[in-house]
């Protein structure tokens, strides 16, 4: 079974910056982890806001995601990376096209199953997760629940069930302990 992984936005403004839920330090090892282990490709996926950024984000936000503050990959994630390609975007989701052809190099063609995890579940994941549902009807397409992080717990768990409900399977990568 060929796999691929999707690793979305784990970069400094979501691990340390102004947009960084509680438990991202965490989140960034636990990823660390399941990279050092794996010899699956991975894709990141990067915000960047460098040439546009909305009214609306700046107000609430300030200048984040452009290359001249925290664009860059989480370090202690990226380095954990054996095989990978770095895609950017300056909306939820990525050009189809630059992710598509990323996943295609980076598996040989088309993977049986995707797994994606990181940061933000509400936002960047559940939007890429039900692009690559919607394109991708013959692909298992898996959220890692616990290498995700929302921007609250609430939303979190949300968009969770806005996945599952859309036929994108949720996964765990640690066991749960009771």
């Amino acid at each position: 079974m060929t796999s691929i992984d999707i690793c979305v936005d784990v970069q400094n403004a979501f691990t340390r910056g102004p947009l960084a839920p509680k438990g991202a330090g965490s989140l960034c090892r636990r990823i660390a982890d399941r990279l050092e282990r794996s010899e699956t490709f991975v894709v990141f996926t990067v915000d960047d806001h460098t040439e546009k950024i909305g009214k609306y984000e700046k107000e609430q936000y300030g200048e984040h995601c452009n290359k001249y503050t925290d664009l860059m990959i989480d370090k202690i994630v990226e380095g954990a990376a054996k095989k990978k390609a770095i895609v950017t975007k300056s909306t939820f989701t990525p050009d189809k096209g630059k992710l598509f052809e990323a996943m295609w190099r980076g598996g040989k063609g088309l993977p049986e199953t995707i797994n994606v995890y990181g940061l933000l579940t509400d936002v960047c994941v559940l939007n890429i997760a039900l692009m690559l549902r919607n394109e991708l009807p013959n692909t298992e397409i898996v959220v890692i629940e616990d290498l995700c992080l929302g921007s609250s717990l609430k939303k979190h768990n949300e968009a969770i069930s806005i996945l599952e409900s859309n036929s994108v399977k949720i996964g765990r990568c640690f066991v749960k302990k009771e």
